[in-house]
């Protein structure tokens, strides 16, 4: 709406000038005829007076005809292009005096003075003095008959002046302001309704119909390409849902494998005897549990590019380190995690570095004590870049000969190892009371999350 208010501004500002100008070019075409024949008029008045009239006054104030000299005067003054006229004998004194008003005009009358002439024999005798006072042409253009007939005119001429204006709106202005209305009017470009057809069929200015045909066939390209879109989308979308299926069948199957290996390996401890052969089972059935952990969230969640840690480790120490159901009163486990995710490549290795120093401080942290408690936490520094895991206990603390046990233990082996994978080294922070292990692990494979204490 806005474009056409100002196409029809600025054709109605068109049509002003044009009218203008062309009255202002009449006018100034007819004003300088009739000046131009004022003045040729001027100019034979002024030849005829002094061919004609100028002898005879000359010859009656010879004569000292002085009625005749009047009546000439009187007939001077009568004349249409004359506005006054003065006759003075040799002495100056006026014979016959018609004289226009005085007052100051910008447009004043032109004064034309002839001398009287008596020639005898050789002699040329000066008798008196003849002026007139000419109506000025520029008086004689705008005559009140002229001013009308020149309204006139201009009235018979702006009647052409309208009926192409019309024409011209009709022929341009019209079709794009029906075209810009057509256009805003359309909700969705690839799908034209049917009135835009008729309105296509009904055009017969060939430019305005040639871009209603080229939306036209834009519009069936863009419906054409939508289509083609949906169809791909549609593809990809089957695709992406057979891989998903895909992938969550495999981790099941990966659980359910880990699981029969923790099955078979619980049958084969029932079968022996000695207790420290049984307990190396139950931590191989741990460690594997751990790893089934995983695949079963994946499968759960369905989300198969990372899981969150915080839910991992608190489902992974209730399956796997809790104490007895007997031990329960005398081993408390608290857990401060952050809500963080992790691929799945750095979730195992943590997870089993967690379960293997939850699983030493509950079996050698409360010996010979009553009661005890485990803190679990997780943080993440400021840039966002490293991952901290604390494990603390408030036991008895480490042993001064715990360091080549370390070497020679099965659980720090596997931890060593699994630090070295993930990029971290595991350290003893130093407490008032039992033992504290940290370790920072880089977060390239997390994705951004807030922290949720």
């Amino acid at each position: 709406m806005s474009a056409s208010r100002g196409i029809s501004h600025q054709l109605n500002t068109l049509v002003t000038a044009t009218i203008l100008l062309v009255a202002f070019a009449v006018a100034a075409v007819a004003v300088g005829t009739q000046y131009h024949l004022a003045v040729v008029e001027h100019q034979q008045d002024r030849a005829r007076i002094e061919q004609n009239v100028v002898p005879v006054v000359s010859y009656l104030l010879w004569v000292v005809n002085r009625e005749q000299t009047l009546q000439l005067g009187r007939s001077l003054a009568e004349n249409p292009g004359i506005v006054g006229v003065s006759i003075t004998d040799e002495s100056g004194d006026a014979l016959f005096a018609a004289l226009p008003d005085s007052t100051p005009n910008r447009i004043g009358p032109i004064v034309a003075s002839w001398p009287l002439l008596h020639v005898r024999e050789a002699d040329v005798i000066e008798i008196g003095r003849l002026e007139i006072a000419f109506r000025n042409p520029w008086r004689s253009a705008f005559t009140p008959a002229f001013v009308l007939l020149l309204f006139a005119d201009l009235l018979v001429l702006l009647f052409p002046l309208l009926f192409l204006i019309s024409r011209f709106r009709s022929i341009v202005y019209m079709p794009l302001h029906n075209l810009a209305r057509d256009i805003g009017a359309l909700e969705f470009p690839h799908e034209l309704p049917q009135w835009w057809f008729t309105a296509l069929h009904q055009d017969r200015i060939t430019e305005t119909s040639k871009i209603r045909t080229l939306l036209s066939d834009m519009a069936g390209q863009i419906r054409d390409e939508i289509d083609e879109r949906q169809r791909t989308e549609l593809a990809l979308a089957a695709t992406v849902e057979q891989k998903t299926v895909l992938l969550q069948e495999v981790h099941h199957r990966v659980k359910n494998n880990l699981q029969l290996i923790v099955s078979l390996m619980s049958l084969q401890r029932e079968n022996l005897v000695d207790e420290s052969a049984r307990q190396a089972l139950i931590d191989s059935e741990n460690r594997v549990l751990s790893m089934a952990l995983v695949h079963e969230m994946v499968y759960q969640e369905q989300l198969f590019s990372a899981i969150r840690l915080d839910q991992y480790l608190t489902e992974l120490t209730n399956a796997t380190v809790l104490p007895p159901a007997s031990e329960q009163s005398r081993v408390e486990i608290q857990r401060d995690f952050v809500e963080v995710e992790v691929s799945l490549d750095t979730a195992i290795p943590l997870g089993l570095i967690t379960s293997e120093l939850v699983t030493n401080a509950v079996k050698h942290a409360f010996v010979g004590l009553e009661s005890g408690t485990i803190t679990m936490r997780t943080a993440r520094n400021q840039e966002n870049s490293h991952l901290t895991i604390t494990v603390k206990d408030n036991g008895r603390g480490l042993p001064r000969d715990w360091m080549s046990h370390r070497t020679t233990s099965m659980g720090f082996t596997i931890i060593e190892a699994l630090c070295a994978q993930l990029g971290s080294t595991l350290e003893v922070v130093p407490c008032d009371e039992g033992a504290c292990f940290s370790l920072s692990v880089p977060l390239r494979s997390t994705l951004p999350e807030t922290d949720t204490p």
